[in-house]
């Protein structure tokens, strides 16, 4: 049923004009950033928006930047691979990956956005899980309960953190408006050649 959904999803997109098709080279480099982009929008959401436009169009070079997202993925799936035999942070980890895959851009699908929030919906249960984990397996590990008490008290400003970021951030998907006025911010002073202002012809 989830093979089923994944090639629905895909064949749903259609095959618009303005497509952006990017050579498989360039995939690569994009699943690997999108992938960095979800694991860490997971842990600490910041800079949300409703858009994410591709850092590049299909005919320019591909950024120095990017090289560095399939060595961040490499290294992060060998210390996975170390600590395989840590039954939760594996099963936290693929929870995620295995529900934002369809969404890596490995498969050329018409979408103007290298990320979307939307498909985190699910895959940040594992993630959540993975915190809370991590955060009692130091209170239970260390012994001075002024140690315990710190790390309390900084998970306690985490999640504080979190649900004040949430509520700001309703103030932009108020409406319609104001949600599209986040994005004339963004395109401002764009070029008409960046990927940004294809998005905006989208929408």
């Amino acid at each position: 049923m989830s093979v089923l959904g994944g090639i629905l999803t895909i064949l749903s997109q259609g095959n618009g004009e303005e497509e952006l098709v990017y050579s498989l080279d360039y995939r690569i480099l994009f699943a690997c950033y999108t992938t960095f982009e979800y694991i860490i929008k997971s842990f600490l959401p910041i800079n949300l928006s409703y858009i994410y436009p591709f850092p590049v169009l299909p005919e320019e070079a591909i950024p120095l930047r990017l090289w560095f997202y399939p060595i961040i993925v490499l290294t992060g799936s060998g210390m996975l691979l170390v600590y395989r035999k840590n039954k939760i942070a594996m099963f936290s980890i693929l929870f995620l990956i295995l529900h934002v895959a369809v969404a890596l851009h490995l498969i050329s699908i018409s979408r103007f956005t290298i990320v979307a929030d939307r498909y985190l919906y699910l895959g940040c249960a594992g993630i959540s899980f993975l915190t809370v984990w991590i955060v009692f397996y130091f209170i239970q590990s260390l012994s001075d309960k002024w140690k315990k008490l710190f790390v309390s008290v900084c998970f306690t400003f985490y999640l504080i953190y979190l649900g004040s970021y949430c509520f700001s951030y309703t103030k932009t998907w108020k409406d319609t408006d104001t949600l599209k006025s986040h994005v004339r911010k963004l395109i401002k002073n764009r070029d008409n050649r960046s990927p940004i202002k294809k998005v905006w012809r989208a929408i």
